[in-house]
């Protein structure tokens, strides 16, 4: 059984321990197992658009979640791992690679002693996984095992009860040709994990161990984190757990660096930089502990790694001629005089650049002929150098002026260390002076900083990076949108419990070009009433603080009620609910589709979400379709619809969440516009609510968000209902249907159809029916193209019992008998039915 990591306890606050102790003691899990659609053989692309931090932030939430427990997510081509001992008699180890617990006890794997599995780091994949009874002695086991695995196979290891009682120096001697150096020190009743690689000096590998005492067995150890397997192992962030020797980070191992610090060709910035900027990342470190970084142009002179780092100044001299590094060095300006420091930046010649960042402290023997040096490469703020200030700087020989590139962070009252420095961006290969002196509280936001201090829990809008980034409005860049009536329709925001979901939401809303910040607000339940006022504050949005409810469904009905007394002439408003990101285009789809809308009188709502919007069947960020269905979610909401058929059953239609489509409940015939792909991305759901399966299925499982800014709808006035009776009849016509000989396939895991390799073809499926209430053949097609499909749910996103997508950049069309579409069957095919499935 999985448990709670001690380090999860550790970084989450008494709200969140008392939530989760909550949770745990009313909740009950219901696993449900999904069979995935299988991808199509040529799967669409995604579009390749300019990224703005917008997208940046959809994009790094889509990408895979924190796998293993950890707090954050591996980068690219990185794995994630976590590894913890047993403790005593009773609690088991874990070993998790990838999300995947290899040894458990349940898989009967996993037993007292040594417990480990071997990996091709080609794969990567699982090559055997063993369990050896050191306690009771299995020397000749162990070490026949380890000696026969192959050059460069990986080891993740992790002890239970007593592994050292006759673990023999031989076998102990075969983990050290993995990198264990650590393995010598485990005793009786001690605790040991690591992870290694076959052909590694000893004290290479990950690794921790605590010792037993007397006859007490000792805690357990822990370690956790990313690496790479390409093909030698090299750590791409250690969460948890001592880092390697310094001697590991000079080997030369399979013709790769092992232990090459995370980094990246372009240093991390998003962007391609111009041809006359490099790309630049500068980190100060953190207090004494984690060190800091200077990269330039794919560089890193300065790095954890590196011998050329520690206390003092830390220094790169660049050549923009070359775009090459001349030299790095590290001054300890703590314990010595800065004396070598001056000759260093007096040899700095003519055009080049000098990139400087202090770690720990700098100050203490730091002399004025330095800071002098410093000054004549536009270091305006070296006199102001304090005890632990944290200070980076880049200046160019024979600027005029100072450098615009320089911070400081002093120290607080009642701190003991400064607020770390962090920069991604293009540095100039010619640096343009500035007039005047730099201020140390320039460009600070200090609003958000006080906010950051008070409270935990909001990742990388905190971090250094980030902290001081301005946060205003988006300003309109299609001139178009100006005076457009969406601008003025109000936006409520009901957000959940996680507070940090709420800021990426209000994030993504700020980014909205145009958006007004009047016109939303954020209704939230009384008991979040300071932390979260004090958040949307920040932000500029309005909030008006709702009575406390026992339901999320509860406060969202109480917030659609007050959202009309608040905006009492709004035709139309916008609801987000919980835990949402919102697309670069938002409020663009929305502007283009509103006025059709208004026109309409059968239309109810706008969707910003479509229920079957999953990568491979939802690749057109052109298209809508009228559905009968209400997805929810995101949604703009006529204030007709709501007076006339919500309000009257408020508490009978909505007293579900939306996802449960409150339309089917209300027994209306209006229709909702819904995007093919979908404009709000709800974040992946963890937890074990009595609806975690349905969650799961709508929100983990690999949808399509638009990141296309400028995506422009099509043929917008052929939503109009008749209009769009036309305009499907156009399509069948010239439609063709799909061979189904297969279609039992679909039962096997296989798509069990062929769809042409064309470009926006129309093709078709026809099932029978035996009344309009039968989605039995439905729900079979819907699981074999990987569309909403949910044991006892009904498929979404209906029209007139014709459910519509794209597939592999084409349309398709699942039409049912009791459809007016199936007139459009051919006499010569044949309707899928219970028979024939």
């Amino acid at each position: 059984m999985f448990r709670l990591r001690p380090s999860v306890f550790r970084r989450a606050g008494p709200r969140d321990i008392f939530l989760v102790a909550v949770v745990l003691c009313i909740c009950v899990y219901e696993g449900i197992h999904y069979m995935g659609p299988v991808k199509p053989t040529s799967a669409p692309q995604d579009k390749k658009v300019k990224k703005s931090r917008l997208d940046i932030i959809i994009r790094k939430q889509k990408s895979k979640a924190p796998k293993c427990g950890l707090t954050q997510p591996c980068g690219p081509e990185e794995y994630a791992f976590y590894l913890t001992s047993g403790a005593g008699k009773n609690l088991q180890p874990e070993m998790c690679f990838e999300d995947t617990f290899v040894m458990t006890a349940e898989k009967g794997n996993l037993g007292r002693g040594m417990n480990l599995f071997l990996m091709d780091p080609n794969g990567p994949k699982i090559l055997d996984a063993k369990t050896f009874d050191s306690y009771r002695g299995a020397d000749d086991q162990i070490q026949q095992f380890l000696n026969a695995a192959p050059k460069n196979s990986v080891i993740l290891v992790a002890t239970f009860d007593d592994a050292a009682r006759k673990l023999n120096i031989e076998s102990r001697a075969s983990f050290g040709q993995f990198g264990s150096k650590l393995i010598h020190q485990l005793n009786f009743r001690g605790s040991f994990v690591m992870v290694g690689q076959k052909g590694l000096p000893p004290g290479c590998a990950i690794e921790e161990v605590h010792l037993g005492k007397s006859f007490t067995f000792a805690g357990p150890s822990e370690i956790g984190g990313c690496i790479f397997l390409t093909p030698t192992i090299k750590v791409g962030r250690l969460e948890i757990g001592r880092p390697r020797e310094e001697s590991c980070n000079k080997i030369t191992f399979g013709g790769k660096l092992v232990g090459k610090p995370l980094g990246h060709s372009n240093c991390g910035v998003e962007q391609t930089c111009a041809s006359d900027t490099v790309p630049v990342h500068m980190f100060t470190g953190k207090d004494n502990k984690v060190k800091p970084i200077i990269c330039v142009n794919g560089e890193s002179p300065i790095s954890p790694d590196k011998a050329a780092v520690g206390r003092g100044f830390n220094l790169v001299i660049f050549d923009p001629q070359k775009k090459q590094v001349v030299k790095a060095e590290h001054f300890d300006t703590y314990a010595e005089d800065s004396s070598m420091m001056e000759i260093f930046l007096d040899s700095i010649e003519a055009d080049q650049i000098l990139l400087g960042v202090t770690f720990d402290d700098a100050s203490r023997s730091l002399k004025s002929f330095a800071k002098k040096l410093l000054e004549e490469l536009g270091a305006s703020m070296a006199q102001d150098i304090t005890l632990r200030a944290a200070y980076m700087f880049i200046g160019q020989k024979g600027i005029k002026g100072r450098s615009p590139y320089e911070k400081m962070e002093g120290l607080s009252p009642g701190v003991s260390w400064p607020q770390p420095i962090e920069n991604h961006f293009c540095l100039p290969l010619k640096i343009k002076g500035k007039q005047g002196k730099g201020n140390i509280n320039e460009g600070k936001n200090e609003l958000r900083r006080a906010f950051c201090k008070k409270y935990d829990g909001y990742s990388d809008f905190c971090d250094a990076e980030n902290i001081d980034n301005p946060l205003k409005a988006s300003q309109i860049v299609d001139d178009n949108m100006h005076g457009d009536d969406i601008l003025t329709v109000p936006i409520i925001v009901v957000p959940g419990m996680i507070l940090n979901n709420l800021r990426l939401t209000l994030e993504t809303l700020l980014l909205q070009p145009g958006i007004q910040v009047d016109h939303v607000m954020v209704m939230y339940d009384e008991k979040f009433s300071e932390e979260l006022s004090n958040l949307v504050k920040l932000f500029g949005f309005q909030f008006k603080s709702l009575k406390s409810s026992r339901r999320y469904s509860d406060q969202f009905v109480k917030a659609m009620q007050e959202a009309w007394i608040s905006f009492p002439k709004a035709e139309n408003i916008i609801f987000l609910e919980e835990d949402l990101l919102v697309s670069s285009d938002f409020l663009s789809y929305f502007a283009q589709l509103l006025p059709t809308f208004e026109k309409d009188t059968s239309l109810s709502a706008i969707s910003a979400w479509n229920y079957n919007g999953y990568k491979y069947v939802s690749d057109n960020s052109s298209l809508v379709y009228r559905v009968e269905n209400f997805p929810g979610m995101g949604f703009l909401l006529k204030k007709s619809f709501y007076f006339t058929h919500i309000k009257r059953v408020l508490h009978t239609c909505c007293n579900k969440r939306s996802y449960y489509d409150w339309q089917d409940v209300m027994k209306v015939s209006m229709e909702v516009l819904v995007p093919d792909t979908s404009r709000v991305f709800h974040q992946q759901y963890e937890g074990m609510h009595k609806d975690a399966g349905l969650m799961k299925e709508l929100f983990n499982k690999d949808r399509i968000t638009n990141l296309d800014s400028k995506a422009k709808l099509l043929d917008v006035d052929s939503l109009e209902k008749s209009k769009y009776e036309e305009h499907l009849e156009a399509l069948l016509k010239s439609s063709k249907s799909l061979d189904t000989s297969r279609v039992g396939d679909c039962a096997k895991d296989k798509i069990g159809f062929t769809v042409p390799n064309t470009i926006w073809k129309s093709y078709t499926i026809y099932y029978s029916q035996s009344s309009t209430e039968d989605h039995s053949v439905l729900t079979l097609l819907a699981r074999c193209f990987g569309l909403f499909s949910f044991e006892g749910e009904t498929p979404k996103g209906l029209h007139k019992e014709l459910l519509r997508f794209t597939y592999n950049k084409n349309h398709v069309f699942l039409i049912g008998s009791k459809s007016p579409y199936f007139k459009y069957k051919p006499s010569s095919v044949q309707e899928i039915g219970v028979s024939n499935r």
